[in-house]
């Protein structure tokens, strides 16, 4: 979907909640000030996108995963939920990760990769039966849990489910690509006077 159904929210007309959720994305280095696009639309309920942007922040920023297991993950549930902006929107990370141009293809393509290493492999076949069948097996489990210790198959299915609710946030409300321009040229203080919000 390449259109809003929600009344897009601009960063001049934000509420003095909104405003205060946008500085503290802004504000979080990992995000280089950047207000990522379901945060903008989650900015209708300022209270659950602060904290959704909490987590979204720890889970894909601060766990005991290694990125490109991370990254694996993210694809693997955008995929699954034909969400192509969340793939789009990850490809650099992916890269920059080490997983290949091919590998971020194959995923989106719904294809196991030709070339995984064994936590990847293994990440990958937790993930998808996640997804496929919500549960997994213990054979999945414990070469997972062999794999990433106990934090790290918690992490592991955090991720899947955080990332579930980011690409049905997108599917479900849509986007209007030619909004983020505001957004991307808006500086956000602490300071704000907001103005009334139009209806």
């Amino acid at each position: 979907m390449n259109s809003s159904r929600l009344r897009v929210l601009q960063p001049e007309h934000l509420t003095p909640e909104q405003h205060e959720v946008v500085v503290c994305i802004a504000s979080d280095s990992d995000r280089g000030g950047k207000i990522p696009l379901p945060y903008r639309i989650a900015l209708h309920s300022p209270a659950f996108t602060q904290d959704w942007q909490a987590l979204g922040g720890t889970l894909r920023y601060r766990t005991t995963l290694s990125q490109d297991l991370v990254e694996l993950t993210t694809l693997l549930v955008a995929a699954h939920w034909q969400c192509d902006y969340v793939t789009s929107a990850h490809e650099k990370a992916a890269l920059s990760a080490g997983l290949s141009v091919e590998f971020i293809e194959a995923i989106r393509a719904g294809h196991p990769p030709e070339s995984m290493t064994k936590a990847q492999a293994h990440t990958h076949e937790f993930v998808r039966q996640l997804l496929t069948n919500q549960r997994v097996t213990d054979a999945a489990y414990a070469m997972s849990l062999d794999d990433l210790g106990p934090a790290g198959v918690v992490e592991l299915t955090a991720i899947a489910g955080y990332y579930a609710m980011v690409t049905l946030m997108i599917n479900v409300h849509g986007f209007d690509p030619k909004s983020a321009e505001a957004w991307k040229a808006a500086k956000f203080q602490p300071q704000f006077e907001a103005e009334d919000d139009p209806s």
